[in-house]
């Protein structure tokens, strides 16, 4: 990679303001009477501390590559430097005009002897001072001014920024400077340049070109500060393509997500209202068939027919072509297991005589036999991970699933259409009903009552202590119903002898009983005293509490609940937060969330918003004006009324309001400073050093998750700058001893949902002993792997970086006698060529002899070089090692197995423990967990 080629790209990089599309490099490099294929180029751009990619799925023709550097500019006045590894440069002359010309008391020589070894080191000494200068402009912060993240959030002329035209920030939408913005012409933030942001410009020294190239260099800093994508799809399948579109933003949805119900419309309380993406409908399914103009779908009559001839596998059911389409909700393996009115799909196979059996079940009327290893739920899972296909074992027998064709060897799949998927338990949508607080009635049906009439149900209610009366609203599927008998201890049989019904009912032609037997068939209404309850003691608890203390929380109001109802009312998004990892534990904290904001308008100004008119010094605790802020006082006031009954939150008293909104509304508290975070300084890389407004504090400290603990260079104290600034926002003193609690719970709200790999259905309640500690940053696979990029000769983290340094992509070690040292092994040329030879069965002496190596091929780009291509073997009859997808060395003609090494590789680090195949006739089971291969490597 150190030849002429990745000079020219390179240096045609920053000549072409620092970036160019993955389509223009052909042209560039034949101006350079250089001909090369698009996998040399693909190798080129794996280096990343070089090369930064717009990547979404596929590189296409319009894919932007844009240049790296390390390289900065010192921020020292000059002269006070005593060492760094900066560029001593004058800033204003990197950006086009330095006023102060000859007489500029910063360095103006590119090639000073410091510097060149600067950029020698960084091999960028070839670059002119233009090529060299547009580089530095795209890759430091320092340079250029910030789009002001405030002005970019809130609805008011200068949005939620408090400077408003004396902010020295650039009030420009953010999303229009990264070629982004899909309002256009719509959208309310600026898309020019007004007098303000010409003026901080050529403040900071922008030439009148640079100033023509914002755009294009900010859209550049957007993409080298962009995090890698998260693709499902192996990145390797990345696919070179033209476009003849113009490149717009990505779909924020997908159609999957516009075609489903939404679950939070079906429990009443969706926030995003009108602007949700899902389908808002009271069922959890929908039947539908195209209008005559193809352009509307209109709803079928006599659903609850549809669904349950649907729901029947002895149905053939067909979907008409596109005309007729059936919306669900989400599938319920895609949620935790605390979520109601998802899709329960049931997967079937076809008998011999063909009658549907569900898979991991017997046949109806059969018992002792050997039914599916695999049940519905697993296939679900598979189905929906797009894997093809999927092993499985039934009595003697081994079967393979393709889930492509539908087609298994002995059985068929209920799958030729989506339409043939049973779905349990959405027969009939959602009835609302009184919840009657007697169970089993005296000469009545055993079960759980509910009432259509709330009068009825009221009968049953009693006052204990009190006048009061309580009584549960509640969502109840009651499916097929039929009427009840004292006798039933569970439904009946169906009058077609197959199955039972749902439920039973006072009156078959008018219900106004119903009588449920199941738990999984009734949610109480979020509405209902439990979640009150949770929500307020929240609130009343800094907004925050551990889950092991809810039980506690519960029994002062008299109320016992079990942990599955508790996660199911934690799985409303819209009021709490979970600080989640993969388990749930006694000391997991939840959090209280609202939507609801400040209003930031002067009052009188603010025509109409959705926000709450109040004094944010009142909800910090210390208003100095009192009667006379001009700010309103009144939480109860006829327009914050409207909004608080709105959000449910009306019951709240105004310590419990005040303290959910400190938690959610940024406005209100002062942000902790992020440059003070960065960096090795004493303010970090903070400009305003001791005039600013932001928190100069430790922001792991505040968040409870520092590990440096009292070894950390940041503050884990308030000095009197910070409480300066505190005191200046109205906080009282009990909010300030709370502020680590306060933003802690900031923190949580903001999370993101975490990347959790196993089901999170699996999630488990459990005790802890030990205090909370940070995650590990590093696991041991990484700490064991060789640095890819040191091989490549440009590690950034240097000595610092988890991985190991070393000259070869694998290494061979021995433990040394004090069992605390790793030895290198001699000779480990030979070592590795008998361990790539799978006659060898080379074995590593217990824990005494380890391999590290570079990370394994697959789960890395195709253009990334030196990663391990690990290869499969299986041994045939007679001893001989035979490459998985291969045939036999010698032999032509045969019928390899229908996995390859790479494919196996996949599911292998995937951790799944069975992959199905095939070879000639015969189907195959390979058990990871137990398998004895042998493996060897190329590199």
């Amino acid at each position: 990679m150190a030849g002429v080629l990745p000079k020219i790209i390179f240096a045609n990089l920053c000549e072409n303001q620092g970036c160019v599309e993955f389509g223009r490099f052909k042209e560039v490099l034949r101006r350079g009477h250089f001909t090369v294929d698009n996998s040399v180029l693909l190798k080129i751009l794996s280096e990343d501390g070089k090369y930064a990619v717009s990547l979404a799925k596929e590189i296409q023709a319009d894919t932007l590559v844009v240049a790296k550097t390390h390289l900065r500019v010192c921020q020292q006045v000059s002269g006070k430097c005593s060492q760094c590894d900066n560029l001593h440069l004058c800033r204003y002359l990197i950006c086009g005009n330095c006023r102060y010309g000859n007489e500029c008391k910063n360095y103006h020589d590119v090639a000073s002897e410091y510097n060149l070894a600067l950029l020698k080191e960084a091999g960028l000494q070839d670059l002119t001072e233009k090529q060299l200068f547009q580089l530095l402009l795209q890759n430091d912060d320092y340079l250029l001014p910030k789009i002001c993240s405030h002005y970019n959030r809130g609805n008011g002329e200068h949005g939620s920024c408090t400077f408003t035209t004396s902010c020295t920030n650039l009030h420009v939408c953010r999303h229009f400077l990264q070629a982004d913005c899909k309002f256009g012409d719509t959208c309310k933030r600026a898309h020019s340049f007004n007098e303000q942001i010409m003026k901080i410009l050529k403040g900071r020294g922008l030439s009148k070109k640079n100033i023509q190239l914002l755009g294009k260099i900010y859209h550049s800093k957007s993409i080298i500060k962009q995090p890698l994508p998260d693709i499902e799809v192996p990145i390797r399948n990345l696919q070179i393509r033209a476009t003849t579109s113009e490149t717009t933003a990505a779909p924020a949805t997908s159609e999957a997500d516009r075609n489903e119900i939404c679950l939070y419309f079906l429990r009443q309380h969706c926030s995003f209202k009108e602007k949700c993406v899902r389908v808002h409908y009271q069922l959890p399914y929908r039947w539908q068939v195209q209008g005559s103009d193809s352009l509307n779908w209109i709803d079928l009559p006599n659903m609850e027919n549809k669904e349950k001839a649907y729901c029947d596998p002895k149905n053939n059911v067909k979907l008409l072509g596109e005309t007729v389409r059936r919306l669900s909700t989400v599938s319920s393996v895609s949620k935790p297991n605390f979520f109601i009115l998802t899709t329960d799909w049931l997967w079937y196979w076809q008998d011999v005589d063909g009658s549907w059996v569900e898979y991991g079940h017997n046949k109806e009327g059969e018992s002792g036999g050997s039914p599916a290893s695999v049940n519905s739920e697993t296939l679900e899972r598979v189905y929906l991970s797009e894997e093809e296909t999927e092993g499985f074992s039934a009595g003697n027998q081994q079967y393979i699933i393709n889930f492509k064709g539908a087609m298994t060897a002995h059985c068929h799949i209920f799958r030729d259409v989506p339409a043939e998927r049973e779905e349990e338990n959405p027969k009939r949508g959602p009835q609302t009903a009184a919840l009657c607080v007697c169970t089993g009635g005296e000469g009545q049906t055993e079960g759980s009552y509910f009432a259509r009439d709330a009068s009825y149900s009221d009968m049953y209610s009693r006052a204990h202590g009190s006048r009061r009366k309580v009584m549960f609203v509640a969502h109840v599927l009651v499916g097929e119903f039929t009427t009840g008998s004292s006798s039933y201890a569970r439904p009946p049989s169906r009058s077609t002898g197959k199955g039972l019904y749902d439920s039973c009912v006072n009156n078959i032609r008018d219900p106004g009983i119903f009588v449920v037997f199941e738990k999984h068939q009734i949610y109480p209404e979020m509405a209902g005293v439990v979640s009150k309850c949770i929500f307020a003691n929240l609130c009343e608890n800094q907004g925050c509490l551990e889950f092991g203390r809810f039980k506690e929380v519960l029994r002062r109001g008299h109320i016992t609940v079990d942990n599955s109802v508790l996660l199911k009312i934690l799985s409303d998004d819209g009021k709490y937060a979970v600080s989640l990892a993969k388990e749930i534990q006694a000391d997991t904290l939840v959090v209280a969330k609202t939507h609801l904001r400040v209003c930031h308008q002067v009052p009188g100004k603010c025509s109409q918003c959705n926000n709450l008119h109040l004094c944010r010094h009142l909800i910090c605790g210390n208003c100095r004006y009192g009667k006379k802020c001009k700010y309103s006082h009144d939480v109860a006031s006829e327009y914050n009324l409207a909004l608080l009954m709105e959000a449910g939150l009306q019951n709240l008293s105004e310590k419990q309001l005040f303290q959910l909104l400190l938690l959610n509304d940024d406005y209100l508290l002062p942000e902790i400073c992020s440059h003070y975070n960065r960096g090795n300084g004493e303010h970090g890389i903070c400009k305003f050093t001791t005039s600013c407004t932001n928190l100069h504090v430790c922001q792991h400290f505040l968040q409870a998750d520092c590990k440096f603990g009292d070894t950390c260079k940041r503050a884990h104290s308030f000095n009197e700058q910070i409480m300066k600034i505190l005191k200046g926002r109205g906080l009282s003193k009990k909010n300030i001893q709370l502020l680590g609690k306060i933003y802690h719970s900031k923190s949580i709200i903001k999370q993101p949902l975490p990347d959790i790999e196993v089901p999170i259905r699996n999630l488990q309640i459990r005790a802890t002993t030990s205090e909370t500690t940070a995650a590990p940053a590093t696991s041991e696979a990484d700490r064991n792997e060789i640095c890819l990029y040191f091989l490549c000769q440009h590690c950034s983290f240097k000595e610092k970086c988890v991985r190991v340094h070393y000259q070869l992509p694998y290494r061979w070690q021995v433990q040394g006698s004090d069992s605390l040292n790793w030895i290198d092994l001699p000779n480990m040329e030979n070592t590795e060529k008998a361990y790539c030879d799978p006659k060898n069965n080379v074995k590593l002496l217990g824990e005494t002899v380890r391999r590290l190596s570079t990370v394994s091929s697959v789960s890395k780009p195709n253009f990334f070089i030196l990663t391990t291509d690990w290869l499969w073997y299986w041994q045939d009859e007679d001893g001989s090692w035979v490459e998985y997808g291969h045939n036999k060395e010698g032999e032509s003609g045969g019928s390899p197995a229908s996995v390859n090494s790479e494919t196996l590789e996949r599911v292998y680090l995937s951790e799944k423990e069975t992959e199905g195949f095939s070879a000639g006739n015969q189907q195959y089971i390979i058990n990871f967990k137990g398998a004895m291969t042998g493996s060897s490597l190329s590199l």
